[in-house]
């Protein structure tokens, strides 16, 4: 039996691999990977099963954790929740479903695959080529979105498609597709949805990288010279913002601007404040809070003007160097005061950064006296609070009251609040990824 599945196998890997010249094509780990699974996902059980249990202390408070492995996904991938079911869209765009009983009643989760359209509409040969373009997922109203990294002609813009929430099959369309695109792919895109009031989405997108290290180009790179420089400053351009989008009528606003990679995005409609997360460039990571967001007048974080980083090329004491030469570095000065230029201060910034990725409020819609938050965080060194889940407190002040670690042990991409006492995280664990959750004790 053994031998006969080694032949299949074996056949499979020529047929998919092989082209009539017996030349390997796109052979490389990566590029296998995503072709292998691609090609035969009708055929293979995808699940997690679970790897450990235990229990993790900061100061006086503990948490229970359950971390749940899988060999057959690629490290990072986004999550959603419907009332009973959990949702989960890998980097390459395949999305799977499983019921939230298995998280506590079972020892393996298997995964159900929904059929799509989503890498047809986005573009398969682009996707593998890629790979990393997916960048957020939600779901409401019976409705999902999914937001993208779009490639048009080698131009990438921020993008969201949107369709009717099936489990047997989704047929998807776009939403919207920003009309600014960059000549280059990138990392600081943003991205991340969720659900804003009366109907709309909120969306971030990140600067591209191209403020802070534009006087760094030569004169003669005429892709760099060809972009604008002030972004995330700029209210005629969509980049470095996070914007609302009426979802019936795709208008799109600019809610605050001044942001450099805003990967953690939280609405709490009962108070009606924005929390989100900001990276910085070397140092500076941020939480921001948007009070009765709207779009007059529109909020500034600051980004690239102020930030409590620095540049990469620049002092480990996160000195004020820039902004003291801030005529070498007309576009990105990267002041350390927030508050002295005219900006918004972020509620807490972390220098050395931690990798800062998503956020949830978790007595999200209630009237209290304070605000816990959870963020997580990705990076590599624990010395640095990175690969930690991080619970704050917050008065309605929005001075910080208390501030936990917990310090899990893998890169934390994604973190949803299952309302029953329990969180689920979204894990970049080597060798596989990972679901981890959490009860709060």
């Amino acid at each position: 039996m053994k031998k006969f599945f080694l032949i299949v196998l074996l056949i499979l890997f020529y047929l998919l691999f092989f082209n009539s010249n017996t030349k390997i094509k796109n052979f490389d780990d990566k590029n296998l990977h995503f072709h292998l699974i691609n090609k035969l996902s009708k055929f293979i059980d995808f699940d997690f099963k679970l790897l450990n249990t235990k229990e993790i202390f900061s100061n006086n408070k503990k948490i229970s954790y359950k971390q749940f492995s899988n060999n057959k996904l690629r490290y990072r991938f986004y999550l959603s929740q419907t009332k009973n079911n959990v949702f989960l869209i890998s980097k390459d765009g395949a999305i799977f479903f499983f019921s939230k009983k298995k998280l506590f009643d079972e020892d393996i989760i298997e995964l159900t695959r929904i059929e799509t359209n989503l890498k047809t509409l986005i573009g398969k040969e682009y996707i593998a080529e890629y790979r990393s373009i997916i960048k957020g997922i939600t779901i409401f109203n019976d409705k999902i979105f999914v937001s993208y990294l779009s490639n048009t002609n080698s131009c990438f813009s921020n993008a969201v498609a949107h369709a009717k929430l099936n489990f047997n099959k989704i047929i998807f369309s776009s939403l919207i597709k920003l009309n600014e695109c960059k000549k280059i792919f990138n990392y600081s895109v943003g991205g991340n949805i969720t659900k804003y009031k009366k109907n709309k989405l909120i969306l971030t997108t990140g600067d591209f990288d191209i403020p802070e290290n534009l006087e760094s180009y030569e004169k003669n790179d005429k892709i760099f010279l060809n972009e604008p420089s002030t972004d995330p400053q700029d209210n005629s351009s969509y980049f470095g913002k996070i914007l609302s989008i009426d979802i019936a009528t795709k208008k799109i606003n600019i809610i605050s601007k001044g942001h450099r990679n805003p990967q953690g995005l939280f609405y709490d409609s009962y108070n009606d404040l924005i929390f989100s997360t900001d990276h910085g460039p070397k140092g500076g990571d941020e939480i921001n809070i948007d009070v009765n967001p709207t779009n007059k007048p529109i909020k500034n974080f600051g980004w690239p003007k102020s930030s409590y980083g620095v540049r990469y090329t620049e002092d480990n004491n996160f000195r004020d160097i820039s902004c003291k030469q801030k005529h070498l570095f007309k576009a990105a000065p990267l002041c350390k005061s927030h508050k002295k230029y005219g900006y918004v201060e972020p509620v807490k910034y972390f220098t050395p950064s931690i990798g800062i990725t998503q956020l949830i409020k978790l007595n999200d819609f209630k009237l209290n006296d304070y605000h816990e938050l959870i963020v997580a965080s990705m990076g590599y060194y624990r010395e640095e609070d990175d690969m930690t889940l991080h619970s704050i407190k917050l008065n309605n002040s929005f001075q910080i009251v208390s501030h936990d670690k917990f310090y899990i042990g893998d890169r934390i991409r994604d973190v949803i609040d299952l309302k029953n006492g329990y969180i689920l995280m979204a894990l970049e664990s080597s060798p596989s990824p990972s679901l981890g959750l959490i009860k709060l004790n």
